[in-house]
């Protein structure tokens, strides 16, 4: 447990270099001093202040674009496809990590983190449209609870049926993160509560069966994968 905690504070990135070279035992033993520099009120509000929130979560719009991966249904690129929540080691501990730290930082009131997934349609421009539809496939959920080895503790990655996405459209993914108790406390909802990119499959008509996934932050491309 002492070495997760060690890994929550080099996360949310308040160790000072002093911590940081310590043992995790030892960094333990003065996360008391690292507290004074953490952006979070302990034991509710201070007199004639708000409490501050703790740092945003590693739920980014990079990081869940690199999360998902695609699946087609038979008949080639050119078929509906769906995407798939396949998130690599790196991001589940990072998840656990964090989890495991807001417990702490919180008296052991938190218990888990939980993502709730929503996907709209966008259109067909060179750039996602700024009136999307509303949620296609319903709400989706998955959670991270303290104390696991970094798998999900409730919810799947094959949350979105089968079929639900066409090629050359634009769909959003927004992602809205919050804890089981005191999210308004710990999470800031301007910065880090919501994210969302966009992604789509755009075939070359030029090409030979090829194509290319991109996603989008709704201004500009920020990757793209060729498909074969």
């Amino acid at each position: 447990m002492k070495i997760k905690l060690f890994m929550s504070l080099i996360l949310c990135g308040f160790l000072v270099s002093n911590v940081a070279a310590a043992a995790p035992e030892k960094a333990v033993a003065k996360m008391a001093s690292v507290k004074k520099t953490i952006p979070l009120t302990l034991g509710g509000k201070k007199s004639g202040s708000e409490p501050k929130k703790i740092c945003c979560t590693p739920v980014t719009p990079n990081s869940m674009a690199d999360a998902l991966s695609f699946k087609h249904d038979s008949g080639g690129l050119g078929a509906n496809y769906t995407l798939k929540f396949t998130p690599n080691s790196i991001f589940k501990n990072q998840m656990q990590a964090y989890i495991n730290y807001v417990h702490y930082m919180s008296g052991n009131v938190v218990n888990s983190v939980i993502i709730n997934w929503q996907l709209r349609e966008c259109g067909t421009g060179v750039n996602p449209s700024n009136s999307c539809s509303g949620i296609i496939g319903g709400n989706h959920f998955t959670e991270w609870c303290f104390g696991g080895n970094g798998n999900l503790c409730n919810g799947g990655g094959g949350f979105w049926p089968n079929s639900i996405m066409e090629v050359n459209k634009w769909y959003q993914v927004h992602t809205g993160t919050y804890l089981d108790k005191l999210s308004d406390r710990y999470i800031n909802k301007k910065k880090c509560a919501n994210n969302k990119f966009y992604v789509r499959i755009s075939l070359q008509k030029s090409a030979k069966g090829g194509g290319k996934l991109q996603i989008s932050d709704g201004k500009r491309i920020i990757k793209t994968i060729p498909l074969k």
